[in-house]
């Protein structure tokens, strides 16, 4: 019997232990809404709410110094898709591509004095043909 229950332990223990040290879940891509929020997480992180608690963590090119600390913050998207290593962050001091997404611990998207959120815009981008030279067509959404 006491071989049973350091079975039964070991069985428990091999499968909890990756779920505990298991890293958060990172997307390629991510469906924008036109109703987002956002707030900076770190001089290279971005929190960006896509529901009330649905939030993600944009990790931005090494280097990038665009990121206002407060104010509109536009994110470029392709049918609605906003994508890693493809996409970027807009703010009146440039931009910086977005590196890589990461699932945030949800929270209220109403900040509160230690957590304010800002308004964001999606910036579709889509190339148009003309004499057979393409350009870029960008809507603010």
């Amino acid at each position: 019997m006491p071989n049973a229950a350091a079975l039964l332990i070991t069985l428990t223990l091999s499968v909890l232990a990756p779920a505990a040290s298991a890293r958060p879940q990172e997307r390629q891509q991510l469906r924008l809404p036109s109703a987002l929020r956002w707030r900076p997480a770190a001089p290279d992180q971005v929190l960006l709410w896509t529901g009330r608690e649905e939030v993600w963590r944009l990790h931005l090119q090494a280097g990038c110094r665009v990121l206002p600390s407060r104010g509109g913050l536009g994110f470029t998207v392709r049918h609605g898709h906003f994508k890693a290593g493809r996409d970027r962050i807009r703010a009146v001091a440039g931009a910086c591509r977005v590196e890589r997404i990461t699932a945030a611990p949800p929270s209220p998207r109403q900040g509160s004095a230690g957590m304010p959120t800002f308004v964001a815009w999606r910036i579709e981008v889509s190339a148009h043909a003309k004499n057979n030279n393409a350009y870029p067509s960008v809507t603010l959404y």
